[in-house]
């Protein structure tokens, strides 16, 4: 008698093998989704870390070359760089060329994309340069023309005030550009770790799934055994 319940065994355990495929089966479809939730995630933040630095970086260098140019121009206002030839093209030619050269990367500085809290510096730099650019352009015109002791006036009254505001705005804005650069740098930290806890979570369930199903098959099995030794006991002569 007790080998009829043999069939019932079977189908037990083919019912476990069944279970077994499916579960294999919900594993790898969340081992995919998992995997591509990784990759989109990841690719969102390395986007916005290159969109980060390909709007700071050239910002950063432009700006810090831009102090460089604009200390070149200052200094070729001096009378005494060009000594007593004041009527010399070549050398007037060479210091307009430095101030153009300033006057051109301020033009495409100010061209690239700001960001929003950063335009009032963006702002300033536009109108310090161009103050700038103006007296320099000034002060050479009058040593083109010999009036030494009135570009002397110019530069020191007028220019070199212009000068130094130029270089406060560029420092402000080179300053403003690296905070702002560090904040979003800690807010992309912020998101990748709330990214990482999301994959930890989402990678995490299986093994809980496949603990609880561990426990209650175990309790499954428990419950079949003391039903059918209890039946066997029963219908034994």
């Amino acid at each position: 008698m007790a080998q009829s319940h043999y069939p019932d065994r079977r189908d037990h355990a083919s019912a476990s093998v069944r279970n077994l495929k499916l579960l294999l089966l919900v594993l790898l479809i969340s081992n995919v989704g998992l995997g591509l939730l990784s990759f989109f995630l990841l690719r969102s933040v390395d986007q916005r870390y290159s969109a980060l630095l390909e709007r700071t970086v050239p910002l950063l260098g432009d700006l810090q070359t831009l102090t460089a140019k604009s200390v070149n121009a200052m200094r070729g206002t001096n009378p005494d760089a060009i000594g007593r030839s004041f009527g010399d093209p070549a050398q007037l030619a060479r210091f307009h060329a430095a101030v153009g050269a300033d006057r051109a990367l301020r033009e495409k500085t100010l061209s690239r994309p700001w960001p929003t809290e950063l335009l009032p510096g963006r702002d300033e730099i536009e109108r310090a340069g161009g103050l700038f650019t103006k007296r320099c352009t000034e002060t050479l015109d009058l040593l083109s023309k010999g009036e030494r002791a009135a570009a002397l006036r110019m530069r020191d009254e007028r220019l070199r005030p212009a000068f130094d505001d130029y270089l406060n705005t560029l420092t402000k804005a080179a300053d403003l550009v690296e905070a702002n650069s560090d904040k979003v740098n800690e807010q992309f930290s912020d998101t990748a770790g709330s990214f990482s806890r999301i994959v930890l979570g989402v990678g995490i369930w299986p093994v809980v799934a496949v603990g609880a199903l561990l426990v209650l098959t175990a309790l499954f099995l428990g419950v079949l055994m003391v039903a059918f030794r209890g039946k066997d006991l029963s219908e034994a002569p």
